[in-house]
């Protein structure tokens, strides 16, 4: 599946998908990158692919799925690629731009961006159940608070990844497409 197949995904409820790549200066390096998550995903059940994307900011790449429009954590953590500035648009539906931001930038904004990202899954987690035993809600809070869940984790490892090719001199930069 490639990157426009990903971008213009959408379902009967009106969800469409952003997604974010981290981009350098070494095109080699970045390449083996995206080779990487390449072999991994097509190693992927095809059941399993679309929900398991999320998955691999630690390669450089972050995925959001978009209800109604609504973008949440990649919109908070990359605003300046919204700015009218920096997008690149062939029709009023796809857009895609480059952002450019710093890692203290970032760094600033992961803790709020992984609050969203709890907050999300706690009403998608909810909308999929018509019942909740009070005492099994309140264990599961607590076991989601203290475990990090995949999509926290590569919001993590992306921003790692994101300082770790600041400090390397490589010019990181955001490609979000959406």
């Amino acid at each position: 599946m490639n990157q426009a197949e990903l971008t213009k995904e959408k379902n009967n409820n009106n969800i469409s998908v952003i997604n974010c790549y981290l981009k350098w200066d070494d095109h080699a390096e970045e390449k083996s990158y995206l080779e990487k998550m390449h072999n991994e995903i097509i190693k992927m059940p095809v059941e399993e692919t679309l929900e398991s994307l999320h998955k691999f900011g630690y390669l450089g790449y972050l995925r959001e799925e978009v209800y109604d429009g609504e973008s949440y954590v990649i919109k908070y953590l990359f605003s300046e690629a919204w700015s009218d500035g920096n997008n690149e648009s062939d029709s009023n539906d796809k857009k895609e731009g480059y952002c450019n931001i710093s890692s203290d930038v970032l760094k600033s904004r992961l803790p709020k961006a992984i609050k969203i990202t709890m907050e999300r899954e706690k009403v998608e987690s909810n909308k999929n159940k018509t019942t909740i035993i009070i005492g099994r809600k309140q264990q599961k809070k607590k076991k989601q608070e203290g475990d990090y869940s995949p999509r926290v984790k590569s919001l993590k490892d992306f921003v790692q990844l994101f300082e770790q090719k600041e400090k390397e001199g490589k010019n990181p930069r955001i490609y979000v497409s959406y």
